[in-house]
């Protein structure tokens, strides 16, 4: 080897394995991080076209039609029309990247809300990544 093949080398190499080990550090998560003990919820708040809360007879969350999930009906609140889309317990369902989520509203055994939010995580908790809060359906 001549001495620019070799300086190639020696500066090449390195800058190709830090690049990497870079990218692999967004996915995974240091064993000693220390995450605040909040449980993380993403809501979604349902209103009518006069902006009355509105209470869905059920909801549920799904990423595609094999993975549904619910959660607790304790976590939401029907009176005030906000209803949990995901929380910290899914954190195992979402990428760091996020996720496409589709929230089901029922009434009467009718879908009347089916709402999108991507859904990311970091290492300790999820957040809302692109999607409405707060939604306005037409009864």
């Amino acid at each position: 080897m001549n001495n620019l093949t070799r300086a190639l080398f020696v500066v090449v190499v390195p800058f190709l394995f830090f690049s990497c080990k870079d990218e692999v550090a967004q996915t995974d998560c240091p064993p000693t991080i220390g995450c605040t003990e909040v449980f993380v919820s993403v809501t979604l708040e349902v209103v009518d076209t006069d902006g009355e809360p509105v209470a869905l007879d059920d909801y549920y969350t799904f990423i595609d039609s094999k993975n549904e999930f619910k959660i607790d009906k304790a976590d939401s609140n029907p009176a005030e029309g906000i209803y949990p889309v995901a929380s910290d317990a899914q954190m195992n369902l979402l990428s760091f990247e996020g996720t496409m989520l589709t929230f089901v509203g029922v009434i009467d055994d009718q879908n009347i809300v089916e709402h999108q939010m991507t859904i990311g995580k970091d290492c300790c908790h999820i957040q809302l990544l692109e999607g409405e809060e707060k939604i306005v359906v037409d009864l």
